[in-house]
């Protein structure tokens, strides 16, 4: 399932699920996949040197992903906790800002963890401290944003490792 815009402007579910939803469940749907504006940013359409831009990428639905990664949500026996690992800074370098960006940084964590709190019922959310990214992770700065990217394999192996070491970990 995912959302797209028609010509007039409106928000429509683009899957071939959508028939199956009528009235008010409809826009319900809709409104519940719309994001919250003071969390994310509009996907503006991908510059030169941006990824889209590069490469031919086709998307999928949702049942596409669970068929391709043969992902199974539910936890194994003993795995009753769920780990959220911040990475990075998450506070601007401006000081004026930095109470403002605190204070989204603990709305967002705490939603996040509510969420997850009622989507994976009975286990238990932990939130870490953040994980400083050092030097040591492979990065470059994109010269069209200015943004600094990092390479996620090194990423990985870093989460992949620290998820050895904690105990119950469903992810």
């Amino acid at each position: 399932i995912g959302l797209e815009y028609t010509q007039d402007g409106s928000l429509r579910i683009k899957d071939s699920q959508e028939k199956k939803i009528h009235g008010n469940e409809y826009s319900k749907l809709v409104k519940s996949l719309i994001p919250d504006k003071d969390f994310f940013e509009i996907i503006h359409t991908p510059g030169y040197n941006d990824w889209l831009a590069c490469h031919q990428e086709n998307g999928q639905t949702f049942s596409q992903w669970v068929e391709f990664s043969k992902a199974n949500p539910l936890p194994k026996v003993g795995q009753s906790t769920i780990y959220i690992q911040p990475l990075g800074s998450w506070e601007s370098e401006d000081s004026s800002s930095k109470d403002q960006q605190k204070n989204l940084t603990s709305k967002l964590m705490s939603s996040f963890e509510l969420f997850l709190g009622a989507f994976f019922l009975g286990l238990k959310i932990v939130v870490l401290p953040p994980e400083p990214l050092s030097s040591s992770f492979t990065h470059r700065i994109n010269p069209s944003s200015s943004k600094t990217q990092y390479l996620t394999t090194p990423l990985f192996t870093f989460l992949k490792t620290k998820k050895t070491s904690l105990q119950n970990c469903f992810c």
